[in-house]
């Protein structure tokens, strides 16, 4: 029931998704404009998609993920109800709601304004090896409820995401599973069973630096792999670590993280090829592993100071 005493009017799960199976997003539970989306896009780790709505209220079966939402519209009134309890908040711009992976809520908004939002879901899987690999026991771990709570890291890092899907840009995918482990990272530490107190136990200085081998390993892998899918998962299997520790360990080898170390590979790799044959620059840009001619040339000027041309 709504505070007036109305009844919640629920939207009817899309067809073909059933009320009890979590659901991978939540255009499959009520009707949305989908204004931008990772679908199809090959991220490993998390989904993201930024969504438009006005709907009074809906039932969600529960995510297959676990949900982090960043708010974009103007400040309204939200109710949320999960197992029997009943939340209301104030929305404003920035705030998150995070909706753990399974849970059953209704959702409906008192004043009917248009509803956009940016979702990310995480796999759980991910969510349980950065639990494990910071020390913690995944196995009776539980991500928690929060509605339209302030958290700058998660705002930052859905708005990140967003940025991705809105520009794109050379590793992507590599870019987005990064992103993954920060949101992993960030809800094991806050909004997670293990409590505050018992995640400032987890040892922050876990991962050492990489040892010469395996940086060698990782850095053959990413030089033969430039034209194609670079992944996280990948660059971390070359190191043979996890996804977890193996980004927080380059990044103290290196001083920049591995998607930052792939982009400057990849322009690297267009300099030379720039200088030393005749290929056209879109077939450069192919080779270096960027998604068009266009999107190259932004991003070696902006790295290099000049576009390809005129390098040649």
């Amino acid at each position: 029931m709504s505070r007036e005493g109305r009844p919640l009017t629920a939207i009817a799960p899309a067809e073909g998704c059933q009320a009890s199976r979590p659901v991978e997003s939540i255009a499959r539970v009520i009707p949305v404009e989908t204004v931008v989306s990772s679908e199809g896009r090959g991220w490993r780790g998390v989904e993201a998609s930024r969504f438009r709505y006005a709907t009074a209220g809906f039932y969600l079966p529960g995510f297959a993920g676990h949900a982090v939402v960043l708010h974009l519209g103007p400040t309204a009134e939200l109710v949320e109800r999960e197992e029997g309890r009943l939340h209301r908040a104030l929305v404003r711009r920035g705030d998150i709601s995070v909706v753990p992976a399974g849970l059953e809520s209704e959702w409906w908004w008192e004043d009917g304004k248009e509803v956009d939002r940016v979702h990310a879901y995480l796999d759980p899987s991910v969510f349980r090896m950065a639990a494990a690999e910071a020390g913690a026991e995944p196995e009776g771990l539980e991500v928690l409820n929060s509605v339209a709570v302030r958290d700058p890291v998660l705002e930052r890092t859905a708005a990140a995401l967003l940025d991705e899907l809105e520009g794109g840009g050379p590793a992507g995918g590599l870019y987005a599973e990064s992103l993954a482990q920060v949101l992993a990272v960030r809800l094991l530490r806050s909004h997670s069973s293990l409590g505050k107190l018992a995640s400032r136990r987890l040892d922050p200085e876990r991962a050492g630096r990489l040892p010469g081998a395996m940086l060698a390993s990782v850095v053959d892998y990413v030089d033969d792999n430039l034209a194609g899918d670079l992944s996280l998962s990948g660059m971390a299997a070359a190191a043979n670590l996890s996804p977890y520790h193996f980004a927080r360990s380059f990044k103290r080898t290196t001083g920049i993280t591995p998607h930052q170390y792939a982009l400057r590979r990849r322009i690297e790799r267009a300099k030379e090829m720039l200088l030393d044959t005749d290929l056209p620059v879109g077939a450069v840009a192919r080779r270096a592993g960027f998604a068009s001619p266009s999107h190259f040339s932004q991003q070696f000027k902006r790295a290099v100071g000049v576009p390809p041309s005129a390098l040649r």
